[in-house]
């Protein structure tokens, strides 16, 4: 009988206390959130995904195959490949859907790092929101 009332005193206190963590954060959410006009109004902001690449031929296509297929309607992959690797350059080219969102660089600078990689593929984008993947990542949709 005392583990019974123990029990319900222990779901009693935490039904109370979930109940007065959502009395704070729901408010607080409501708060935040546009109204639902300013949302509709505006267009999605644009976002590049950077991927750098070297010794990746195996990887890389099913990487920028995964952004491509991203469903946010502003989405651009810039794939920056060494240029001494031709086979991981063509396997970033083989991952184009044809809609004109891949931009495969060729990086010329020596001795070749992902850091030079990147700076030079900054000078190439103007989108709101930038992202840095590795070739052997896959993003979710």
């Amino acid at each position: 009988m005392t583990e019974l009332i123990g029990a319900v005193v222990f779901c009693l206190g935490f039904g109370y206390s979930a109940l007065g963590r959502l009395c704070v954060l729901v408010p607080a959410l409501w708060r935040t959130a546009p109204p639902p006009a300013a949302r509709s109004n505006k267009p999605p902001l644009s976002v590049t995904f950077l991927v750098p690449a070297r010794r990746e031929h195996l990887v890389i296509e099913r990487a920028v195959r995964s952004m491509l297929s991203c469903e946010h309607p502003r989405v651009t992959v810039v794939a920056v490949v060494d240029d001494a690797e031709p086979d991981t350059l063509k396997a970033a080219e083989r991952a184009d859907d044809g809609r004109g969102r891949l931009l495969v660089v060729a990086d010329h600078s020596r001795p070749p790092s992902k850091g030079r990689a990147l700076t030079a593929a900054l000078s190439l984008v103007d989108s709101d929101v930038v992202g840095v993947f590795d070739a052997d990542s896959v993003v979710a949709p």
